[in-house]
């Protein structure tokens, strides 16, 4: 039995499963975003939320930062306003200036504010594609609050940490009739990801490059990893006597999918339900395609389908082709770190 625990020690840090807790445990800078504020004429009226849900996982998916969206509702936030740390007028209309974001960021405990916009929304026809800008900046709460006079420093004196502008691009697509939404997340979540490499230190060069495909599993680490578990459970089983395993909660619902919707002859368009009768909050949703009754894997720009933000309900996958066949499947990733079982979508032929 002992044998066991020390190869499960060895092994433990190989196991993707164990970085979230070590991850969690080094966690640094705090961040308080915003609601993204749309500066643009586009006609997508869920460009903001949009907007808002592709940063806050973007910057929250950084080793390092922890990134979570204001929201006046919260318990922290109306215990603040009970307390007179926050005034009711900064909490229904949101932060008017940097001056008012430091002062709530002071009050919720936080390390830095982020203040964001988008300042430009371009769609091109033929090939169809989408472009923004995403502009703003972020504060840090401490250089810019006067601990003495217990408020937050004047305007003229607030200094950003970060002041960026990043473009997003969709991909391009000849012949797409779709609609602009799908194409204009692709673009935001590009931009979103830019943001997130300003927010940690990155130089121009870098923000500019590329995003990076997702890197492919090391298959001997895999197999060491299970390996691993394998002798934990054993270990476990044996020293629990006639304790039960009861399994994952019942809480951890899984979406309900929609049919698969085809649209022209190069992208198919992939909807759900949100779960339902649970007291977990969602994280975000991983969905996964298969071709040709192939193995299931993450799929879109850089591998972007495994992170989609909690209050999306639709994804596109656009690298499909004719005489092809993809399935689906999909389950909700909660805040408490539970996940639901898989759930399929019935299969298209293209």
């Amino acid at each position: 039995m002992l044998c066991y625990v020390l190869v499960a020690a060895m092994l433990l840090p190989l196991l993707p499963c164990a970085l979230p807790l070590a991850q969690a445990q080094e966690r640094g800078r705090t961040i308080l975003l915003f609601g993204v504020t749309d500066e643009t004429s586009s006609d997508l009226p869920e460009l903001r939320k949009l907007a808002t849900d592709a940063v806050q996982m973007a910057v929250d998916a950084v080793d390092g930062l922890e990134c979570t969206e204001f929201s006046r509702t919260s318990p922290l936030v109306r215990r603040a306003v009970l307390e007179g740390r926050v005034l009711p007028t900064q909490v229904e209309s949101g932060p008017t200036s940097p001056r008012d974001a430091v002062a709530i960021g002071q009050a919720l405990g936080v390390d830095t504010v982020l203040l964001t916009s988008i300042q430009s929304y371009r769609s091109t026809t033929e090939p169809r594609s989408v472009e923004v800008i995403l502009s703003g900046q972020a504060y840090d709460v401490r250089d810019n609050y006067d601990e003495e006079a217990g408020e937050a420093r004047r305007e003229e004196s607030i200094a950003p940490a970060y002041a960026f502008g990043v473009v997003g691009t969709s991909r391009k697509i000849p012949g797409y009739e779709g609609s602009d939404r799908l194409l204009a997340r692709e673009a935001l979540n590009d931009a979103a990801y830019r943001v997130a490499k300003v927010l940690n230190g990155a130089s121009i060069s870098e923000v500019a490059q590329p995003k990076p495909e997702p890197r492919k599993e090391n298959k001997a680490v895999k197999w060491l990893a299970v390996a691993a578990i394998v002798g934990l459970l054993v270990w476990a089983v044996s020293s629990a006597g006639d304790k039960d395993d009861t399994g994952p909660s019942p809480d951890a619902i899984a979406p309900t999918p929609q049919p698969l919707q085809v649209v022209g002859t190069n992208t198919i368009v992939i909807r759900w339900d949100p779960p339902t009768g649970t007291s977990f909050e969602v994280l975000r949703y991983e969905l996964q395609r298969s071709v040709n009754g192939g193995g299931y894997a993450a799929f879109g720009s850089g591998g972007d389908s495994a992170q989609i933000a909690a209050g999306t309900h639709e994804y596109p996958d656009f690298a499909v082709s004719a005489n092809n066949t993809y399935s689906y499947r999909i389950r909700v990733i909660y805040r408490n770190s539970r996940y639901s079982n898989w759930v399929t979508f019935n299969g298209v032929s293209l």
